[in-house]
């Protein structure tokens, strides 16, 4: 639980009562979290479903609010939308890791 966000503790509590009905009280707070089982076709499975053609990345941040040349109607909110840039798509296509003498991979995924 080191990287989980904090939780508001009513969530918290509502959550976990509504959860005491169909598991057992001792794996209710590792429930959404313990993967016990390591299924490496399915990693690969879903990494190739992780294409440009279908992939979005938002950016919140000041630094690109001069990128942000459409309006959200309703609020009035700034966006913009835009295509990867050459030098993105030649990353994507060919991701550069630095081996270390302790990781011979070519991609670890967190």
């Amino acid at each position: 639980f080191k990287f989980k966000e904090e939780t508001d503790a009513r969530t918290l509590s509502n959550s976990l009562a509504n959860s005491m009905h169909d598991y057992p009280y001792e794996e209710l707070l590792k429930l959404n979290f313990l993967m016990e089982e390591f299924n490496e076709n399915l990693i690969a499975d879903t990494m190739e479903k992780f294409t440009l053609q279908n992939l979005r990345i938002f950016i919140n941040s000041k630094k690109v609010e001069d990128k942000c040349d459409q309006e959200e109607p309703w609020y009035k909110a700034r966006y913009g939308s835009h295509p990867f840039e050459d030098w993105t798509i030649e990353a994507y296509k060919s991701p550069k890791v630095t081996p270390s003498p302790t990781n011979t991979k070519k991609l670890d995924l967190p």
